[in-house]
């Protein structure tokens, strides 16, 4: 018997691969033909054409079979590896094993970076969150921690009818300090921690979390007065006048508020302070006699020790009465070590000043101290005359801070002089007139001269 052939039929599939399909003709039963050449595919490698019971390489020899045959690409995936970039995260770096192209894979738990916030991994065309499948494309992977910076609200309390201040401040930094809050009758010291702390240097406080800061202030009538005694609190009255008198020895410091002068809401304390040494910083040397701070302020709820001035044409007075006080004797206001008259005495024994804004720090002085002094036989103190001993009164006793009229009439002469306004604390100082006397002195003493030189020349003309 004669046989012939069967002709088969040869298809190729590229199983993924690119290209243009190979194609093959008709193949008889048991002959040999040459396979296609080796397709691609990006991510894989190709392993040969299979036609379902073997493989065969490209362009290698094939025998037909008795049937038709599909040959199939195959393919064996890349493997590709895996690297994590913390991005400035803290902690172990993760691992990961090489994995193949078009596979997938759990990324990396949450990492930590202290202030901020995850955000997810990212292979820089798109963000996987921790813990999630990613599926590998055809090249190696590097995945970078995102981060979102966390910020936290700060507040600046001001502690008074001021509106506070809110920020955003990024964790981690220092708050941006806001512009300096103003407070009539008051000076701003700073920002603390907690409503009564001390100021701190809120830059270099690391903000954490959400956090307050709380003004502090310092009334002007007490600054510079670490402490103060008891004081004499008078409280105003809508129709009446109220005064408070303080009493040494012979002298007498006396504050009038008027009726109407406050609201009945405010507190007006007086303090007698127990030494000269403000009078003495802020004026220089001199002879004081008292020094008193008048402060006011408001005491109703909600008010915050609010601060104002008298009412129009109500301003309050005080009045000093002592022996030491000499017609000329003069009054000044001091304020931030600057200083202003305020008052001249016009008359022997007592001197009047008024005053319609908080603070006021008054400094009496007595006569200056001679130069050189002699034993008094009343009181504690020294005479400007030899003969006539100075009676300070019983109890009474001048706080001598200079034995040197010249230099107290130079501290005198050199305090500066300036216009008082708005919210103040004030020091009054009360200087001796006695100096107008020594002048007075010094005149009779010429005059006697000129008169007997005038009776010599007389005496000398009729011989």
């Amino acid at each position: 018997a004669l046989w012939s052939a069967n002709p088969q039929a040869i298809t190729y599939d590229l199983n993924g691969g690119s290209g243009g399909t190979p194609t093959q003709s008709d193949v008889v039963t048991d002959a040999d033909f040459t396979t296609a050449v080796m397709p691609t595919r990006p991510g894989y490698t190709f392993l040969g054409w299979n036609d379902g019971e073997t493989t065969t390489p490209a362009n290698a020899s094939y025998t037909m079979p008795a049937t038709a045959v599909t040959l199939t690409a195959q393919w064996s995936a890349d493997p590709h590896t895996i690297t994590y970039d913390l991005n400035g995260g803290s902690g172990e770096i993760p691992t990961q094993s090489d994995v193949a192209t078009d596979d997938d894979f759990t990324t990396a738990p949450v990492p930590f970076r202290e202030f901020w916030t995850f955000d997810g991994w990212s292979d820089g065309s798109s963000i996987t969150e921790a813990g999630e499948l990613y599926q590998v494309g055809l090249t190696d992977i590097t995945l970078t921690a995102q981060w979102a910076r966390n910020y936290s609200t700060v507040t600046f309390e001001t502690q008074n009818w001021l509106s506070p201040v809110v920020a955003s401040t990024a964790q981690g930094s220092g708050a941006e300090v806001p512009a300096t809050p103003a407070w009539y009758g008051y000076n701003f010291i700073g920002w603390a921690e907690s409503e009564n702390g001390s100021p701190v240097d809120v830059p270099v406080i690391p903000i954490t979390s959400d956090k307050t800061f709380f003004a502090v202030w310092e009334q002007k009538s007490l600054a510079g007065l670490t402490s103060l005694p008891s004081p004499d609190v008078i409280t105003p009255h809508a129709l009446y006048e109220r005064t408070v008198t303080s009493t040494w020895g012979n002298h007498t410091a006396s504050i009038k508020v008027p009726a109407g002068a406050l609201p009945s809401t405010f507190q007006v304390k007086v303090y007698t302070l127990d030494d000269d040494d403000y009078a003495a910083n802020a004026l220089g040397e001199g002879t004081y006699l008292i020094s008193q701070v008048v402060a006011w302020s408001d005491t109703a709820p909600g008010t915050f020790g609010n601060i104002q001035d008298t009412a129009p044409n109500k301003p309050i007075e005080m009045t000093f009465t002592s022996p030491l006080i000499t017609a000329g004797a003069k009054v000044y206001a001091v304020l931030g070590g600057s200083s202003t008259l305020l008052a001249t005495a016009t008359i022997n024994g007592s001197v009047t000043v008024e005053f319609s804004e908080d603070p006021v720090i008054i400094v009496e002085a007595g006569p200056p101290i001679a130069t050189t002094p002699v034993p008094v036989t009343s009181g504690t103190g020294f005479a400007t005359d030899p003969t006539t001993p100075v009676d300070f009164g019983e109890g009474a006793e001048p706080r001598v801070v200079s034995n040197s009229d010249e230099s107290a009439a130079e501290a005198s002469a050199a305090l500066p002089r300036v216009e008082i306004s708005g919210p103040q604390e004030i020091d009054v100082l009360v200087l001796s007139g006695a100096l107008l006397t020594v002048a007075l002195v010094l005149a009779i003493i010429v005059v006697l001269l000129k008169r007997r030189r005038s009776l010599d020349s007389h005496r000398t003309s009729r011989l």
